[in-house]
């Protein structure tokens, strides 16, 4: 059990580590998304500018070449949009959820190594007396 308590205090500690650098990866990611967001808005306007402005017939063709460009690259900047979102979502439920599991796991061993284990288990993350756990203090003298 101690190799056990050691293990999940490894864990914790390597979940904590990777918790620092999601911490200091935050501003970062969102420049990064807002960036790409704020360029596809830009793109959107140079195409609603497009569309407005292509009723005039000698600067048509320029206007019609701006609504292309325009429409590609709000299609390509959207399309990394929502893969990255998707990327950053399943990384934030990895994160979420192995925080989750380690603090029921520091919490209570029984869900993980059953009842008749757990409160062995408990105790010895917990520094207590594996005879009190298991109610075997006052047939057995420890002395």
């Amino acid at each position: 059990l101690d190799s056990f308590t050691n293990q999940t205090t490894e864990w914790q500690d390597t979940v904590y580590q990777y918790e620092g650098q999601e911490y200091g990866l935050r501003p970062t990611r969102r420049v990064i998304v807002m960036s790409i967001f704020l360029t596809s808005f830009l793109f959107g306007v140079l195409g609603l500018l497009a569309i407005l402005l292509s009723n005039n017939t000698r600067s048509c063709s320029r206007f019609f070449s701006m609504l292309k460009i325009t429409g590609f690259f709000s299609a390509l900047l959207g399309s990394l949009a929502m893969i990255l979102a998707s990327a950053l979502l399943v990384a934030s439920f990895v994160i979420y959820d192995s925080c989750q599991i380690l603090n029921v796991v520091t919490n209570d061993f029984e869900p993980f190594v059953g009842e008749k284990v757990a409160p062995g288990a408990n105790a010895v993350f917990n520094d207590t007396n594996l005879a009190v756990a298991f109610n075997v203090a006052d047939k057995i003298d420890f002395q």
